[in-house]
């Protein structure tokens, strides 16, 4: 398998709202950038759905196109990885198409991302069973366990409230020991990291949107018996 960039000639929601399409790289670059980039290395890019190639023969042996899951793409990939087979991920784009026009459907297409991935970590862990090596899992693995980030992200915006209403204590530390602790390597680490891939106001806007829905998604498909939908991502 062959995975090429996804590349989109509209903004999205965030992006026509904010004014920053085309003046503030997309959401998507780092995926399509450093992360895939990694994969890559690992052997272990994975399938997006579109925008790549695949052999006939590899695909039919690991029984066509998952349906399994919701994100038969990635799940795809690890059936094949699973088998012994190669991928590569070239970052030059060849195709292009439009974002998502509303928010609605923006956070309708995410919500299908988590509980996808989700299916997949629940039913075809990547930790368990054979054909991985230790570098396939630990990539597969963040890939899953990304859409299980709102939960902390939840907890963070609704510390304060905690505090203000039940003077809760999220966090027991003075002033300068978060300073230190936990606000220095937050602004620096990430910004010299992500420098021209993503930028943090952005990225934190389209995460917060996400959580909640993203949150009751997983926690749906984790705690579930069986292997039918959860009615939040349906």
């Amino acid at each position: 398998m062959l995975q090429t960039p996804h590349h989109f000639f509209s903004p999205d929601p965030f992006e026509r709202n904010l004014g920053t399409f085309k003046r503030v790289p997309n959401e998507g670059n780092l995926f399509y950038g450093l992360i895939q980039d990694g994969n890559d290395l690992w052997n272990s890019a994975l399938f997006c759905g579109s925008c790549a190639v695949l052999r006939r023969g590899p695909l039919e042996e690991v029984g066509g196109i998952a349906v399994e899951t919701v994100t038969e793409d990635a799940h795809t990939a690890l059936k094949m990885h699973r088998r012994g087979y190669t991928t590569a991920y070239l970052r030059e784009v060849l195709a292009g198409g439009l974002a998502t026009e509303s928010l609605s459907s923006h956070i309708g297409q995410r919500i299908r991302w988590a509980r996808g991935m989700a299916q997949i970590f629940r039913l075809d862990n990547p930790f368990l069973g054979k054909g991985l090596n230790f570098f396939q899992r630990l990539c597969y693995s963040n890939a899953m366990l990304h859409f299980f980030s709102g939960i902390p992200r939840l907890v963070f915006l609704t510390a304060p409230l905690a505090y203000l209403f039940f003077e809760f204590h999220i966090i027991n530390a003075s002033a300068v020991g978060l300073e230190v602790w936990a606000a220095v390597p937050f602004r620096t680490c990430p910004g010299r990291s992500n420098s021209g891939i993503k930028q943090a106001f952005v990225t934190d806007t389209c995460s917060t949107a996400d959580c909640t829905p993203w949150t009751a998604c997983v926690d749906s498909i984790s705690t579930q018996t069986g292997t039918t939908p959860c009615s939040h991502c349906a």
